[in-house]
């Protein structure tokens, strides 16, 4: 699918996941074979790695994957993203699942608490793990939390691609 098609696919699906940030990630979705998503909503972000890679292993964790959210209910929109059967849903806290976790990551996105702690918590539980890209959502000026977890955990330590588009971007190894 070219990336027009995918962005109408996946914007059938609520979330804040935009289209100026799916044509920067695209690129890199595509080549990424083990990918690590935090924070799973309704799915939007998770279809929109599985369409631009369906060869991908995709992982999806968030601790309440199915409860009910802004009046939308995971477990009933989950069901039709997860049938491309390349992704895996987890139901669990991201911290925990860390200290367990050994697959490898070519890129981790992470978009799960936007509190200060949980963002820090995030990126240092996972960053070395990450083989490729590490993925911030939200750092913007309305998530000042999750910017200032970004700019303290992640800049001038490892090399950055981007800090726009509401994306915080860098790769490691």
């Amino acid at each position: 699918m070219n990336i027009d098609e995918i962005i109408e696919r996946v914007n059938k699906i609520p979330g804040w996941f935009f289209d100026s940030q799916m044509r920067f990630l695209y690129p890199y979705a595509q080549q990424a074979n083990d990918i690590l998503e935090i924070g799973t909503y309704a799915g939007k972000s998770t279809l929109f790695w599985s369409l631009c890679n369906p060869n991908a292993r995709i992982v999806t964790v968030d601790n309440c994957i199915g409860v009910p959210s802004n009046g939308i209910t995971g477990a009933t929109i989950l069901p039709e993203v997860v049938n491309s059967g390349n992704i895996i849903a987890i139901k669990e806290n991201s911290h925990d699942l860390s200290k367990r976790y050994t697959q490898p990551i070519d890129l981790a996105f992470i978009d799960g608490g936007h509190e200060y702690a949980d963002s820090c918590q995030d990126i240092t539980d996972w960053i070395p793990k990450v083989k490729g890209l590490l993925v911030c959502h939200d750092y913007m000026d309305t998530w000042s939390t999750v910017k200032q977890a970004c700019n303290n955990c992640l800049r001038g330590k490892y090399e950055l691609i981007t800090d726009q588009f509401d994306l915080f971007v860098v790769k490691n190894g």
